[in-house]
């Protein structure tokens, strides 16, 4: 059963992601580790990919899961869309903590930082929780290291924006 057509745009923006690197199916599915008719059939939109695979389709190609999924991105914008992010990633470099004159954005980046921390230590002991009793893998243990991914995922993320902020 295909999806609606609401979810199309994720199909879309695969194909041209690919094609924008001059990859065939055969090549991106090899470098995501899947079969080649399970990239053909994301195009085709027959069957949704897990979010573990999307989050890594989005680490490969550099884009921000958000946009993978929702932003209609063609071969003619993609190259303006990468320029424009990394212009915005440039442009909050040079926003640093200590040049930051509000103290309450201060205080508000502080925060942050430590709820980051706070989750990251959280993240760190599920983990190593859940990869104590490796003996059987069910269902819900394949779910949590989709959990896993998306969290380790979050906080790279936060983690590039603490970086640029301090």
């Amino acid at each position: 059963m295909k999806p609606d057509a609401g979810k199309g745009t994720f199909a879309n923006n695969l194909r041209e992601l690919r094609k924008y690197k001059n990859m065939s199916q055969a090549a991106l599915a090899e470098a995501l580790g899947i079969s080649r008719n399970k990239i053909a059939s994301y195009e085709s939109r027959n069957i949704e990919p897990k979010l573990q695979l999307i989050v890594q389709i989005a680490r490969f190609f550099e884009i921000g899961i958000d946009d993978l999924l929702k932003k209609e991105l063609h071969k003619s914008n993609i190259e303006s869309y990468k320029k424009h992010k990394k212009q915005a990633r440039n442009s909050r470099v040079e926003l640093k903590l200590k040049e930051v004159p509000n103290p309450k954005l201060v205080q508000i980046l502080k925060d942050f930082k430590l709820e980051h921390d706070k989750a990251r230590k959280i993240y760190e002991g599920l983990k190593a929780f859940y990869s104590l009793d490796k003996s059987e893998e069910t269902k819900a243990e394949l779910e949590s290291e989709q959990m896993f991914e998306l969290i380790e995922y979050m906080l790279e993320q936060n983690q590039k924006i603490i970086d640029d902020m301090v």
